[in-house]
C-alpha cells in the first residue's frame, strides 16, 4: 500500500524535472532576434507557461492511468487519490520555483526570460 502511494509522488518528480529539462530546451532552441522589439523573451516566457500548464495535468494522468486504475481496494484508492492530487500541484510548484531559481542564475542567458 506505501509504495503505491509513493509512487504518486515519484511520478510528480519525475514529470516535473523532464518538463522542466524540455522547457530549458526549448528556450535555448530559440534564436535570438536582433532589433530593438525582439519577440524571443516572449516566446521563451509562453513556452515555460505552456510546458507549466501541462506538467499538472500530465502528473495526474500518468499517475490515474500508471498506478489509479490497478487500485481494487476502495480504501487504497481513496488514499492514493489523496496523494495523487498532492503530488499533482506539488509537480507545478516545483516547476515553477525552480524555473524562477534558474531565471535568476542565468540571468544573462536565455532562461533569464522566464520570469522577467
Amino acid at each position: 500500500m506505501h509504495t503505491s502511494v509513493v509512487s504518486a509522488y515519484v511520478i510528480g518528480i519525475v514529470v516535473f524535472i523532464v518538463m522542466l529539462l524540455i522547457a530549458a530546451v526549448v528556450a535555448n532552441a530559440i534564436a535570438y532576434q536582433p532589433g530593438t522589439n525582439p519577440t524571443d523573451p516572449g516566446k521563451r516566457k509562453m513556452w515555460f507557461w505552456i510546458l507549466g500548464a501541462l506538467t499538472p495535468v500530465l502528473t495526474f494522468f500518468l499517475a490515474y492511468f500508471i498506478v489509479y486504475t490497478g487500485i481494487k481496494i476502495h480504501n487504497v484508492q481513496e488514499k492514493y487519490m489523496t496523494a495523487m492530487c498532492i503530488s499533482t500541484a506539488m509537480s507545478f510548484v516545483l516547476y515553477v520555483a525552480s524555473g524562477f531559481v534558474l531565471s535568476k542564475i542565468f540571468n544573462h542567458g536565455k532562461l533569464h526570460h522566464w520570469f522577467s
